[in-house]
């Protein structure tokens, strides 16, 4: 075989002349399959590269619904759960995740992703106001007893109770969850009388308001070294049992018509009952009821 250039014998596997560099037949049949490997090679190059990136795309709007999804529950979770608002936290989080993925991915934001991050940061903002609020309330409160303290001073050690210094007393046991273990009281008014019998005192017309539920109750006070407020009570007398427990089941009523506790004293021919005077202190004056004695004949 010679070039057809310049007369060189050529071997069959020459791709070009030794002598003149001419390509010979063989070379360009070489550099033609060399050309069909390399373009093969990019297309299936090209073609993987757009699979893997299609599978990028898939799994970055499946994590975007998915986030977006648990952004909206975070969300929700903390508005349900109000003060804890660590759910809340975590929701504007995940709705901030959810729109940086979908900027990065030219993703349409899902609207779950928005209404949780909004969500979010309005339980956000509700958390910390009610802790606010709370802790205001907080110091309101010791304040208002420091000063109710201040107040009773020694009063709280006298014989007879002043009906203002049981209004005091009754005010503080209030504060501190006297009543139903709630502490936070609203329009406290003390105004009715308080009857007082040795060592135990009644104060009646309690009212305030707890958990937007109205209350008008009578306090039951006794005197150690001090007096204090020993509980509260809705229908029954202070002897009776506390009926202010909101699971509390008033007793069944015995064939005569009455409680349990209840008694009744039959008076025969020539027996007396007599009655114990009781002394009555409203917020203006002492008043006591004089004794009564009844005889049957």
């Amino acid at each position: 075989m010679k070039c057809p250039s310049c007369g060189a014998r050529l071997g069959p596997a020459d791709p070009r002349c030794s002598y003149c560099g001419i390509v010979t037949a063989y070379g360009a049949q070489l550099e033609q399959q060399r050309q069909q490997h390399a373009a093969y090679h990019q297309a299936a190059a090209a073609h993987h590269d757009h699979a893997q990136q299609q599978q990028r795309l898939a799994d970055a709007k499946a994590s975007l619904a998915k986030t977006a999804r648990h952004s909206l529950w975070w969300s929700v979770g903390g508005l349900i759960a109000c003060c804890a608002f660590v759910p809340s936290v975590i929701g504007v989080a995940l709705g901030l995740r959810a729109r940086k993925m979908a900027s990065k991915y030219n993703l349409v934001l899902p609207v779950q992703a928005t209404a949780g991050l909004l969500l979010g940061l309005f339980g956000v903002t509700e958390g910390i106001g009610v802790i606010g609020i709370a802790v205001v309330q907080s110091a309101q409160r010791e304040e208002r007893l420091s000063q109710l303290e201040q107040a009773l001073g020694t009063r709280a050690t006298a014989k007879d109770l002043e009906q203002e210094v049981a209004c005091m007393l009754t005010e503080k046991r209030l504060l501190m969850g006297g009543f139903r273990d709630k502490q936070t009281i609203d329009d406290f008014e003390c105004d009715g009388q308080v009857e007082q019998k040795d060592k135990q005192a009644t104060l009646f017309d309690v009212r305030f308001e707890l958990s937007s539920e109205r209350f008008v109750v009578k306090a039951c006070l006794s005197k150690g070294e001090r007096w204090s407020t020993t509980g509260f009570r809705l229908d029954n007398e202070c002897s009776e049992p506390d009926d202010t427990a909101e699971d509390y089941a008033a007793p069944e009523p015995t064939a005569s018509g009455t409680a349990p506790n209840a008694t009744a004293t039959a008076t025969s021919t020539g027996s007396a009952t007599t009655a114990q005077p009781a002394t009555t202190t409203s917020a203006t004056s002492s008043t006591r009821n004089p004794a009564s004695t009844s005889t049957s004949k």
